[in-house]
């Protein structure tokens, strides 16, 4: 390998070794939200403040707050594998003579295809992202009055 592109696995494995020790060692998403249920309590821990009720009472918020969590994981996920998948095309991007598909499609193209794609994934990402969110902060709201 030219030693002119080395910054490129380089800089790839250093942002994926951040999200990754960030999400699988320190369970990170971008929403700060967590909740359990065990033995007939549900408590929930939003941006540092913490509420406890009782599970059976108010299990038509816990739910759906259940499961829009599992949603936030999921996208988080998803979002992961993107990243993973077309950072390699962001670098590669401005090595115009290194870059895939040079003999097929032209460069600006290239660049185009590229940003449109991560522009489009970014709008769906974020939307998903702040949706999400916004249930999580009716059920914060909700668990605010109860308690």
């Amino acid at each position: 390998m030219n030693k002119k592109l080395l910054w490129i696995p380089a800089t790839y494995a250093i942002v994926m070794g951040i999200i990754l020790v960030a999400t699988l060692g320190y369970s990170f998403t971008p929403v700060p939200y967590e909740h359990s249920i065990e033995d007939n309590t549900w408590t929930v821990t939003y941006k540092g403040e913490t509420w406890e009720v009782s599970a059976q009472e108010h299990v038509n918020e816990a739910l759906p707050a259940s499961l829009a969590n599992n949603r936030e994981q999921a996208q988080w996920t998803r979002d992961i594998v993107v990243i993973g998948a077309l950072l390699p095309f962001v670098l590669f991007a401005f090595h115009k003579e290194y870059r895939p598909f040079r003999n097929k499609v032209p460069y600006k193209a290239y660049v185009g295809i590229t940003a449109g794609v991560l522009v489009l994934y970014g709008v769906f990402s974020i939307s998903t992202h702040m949706g999400i969110h916004a249930e999580l902060k009716e059920t914060i709201d909700y668990l605010r009055g109860v308690s």
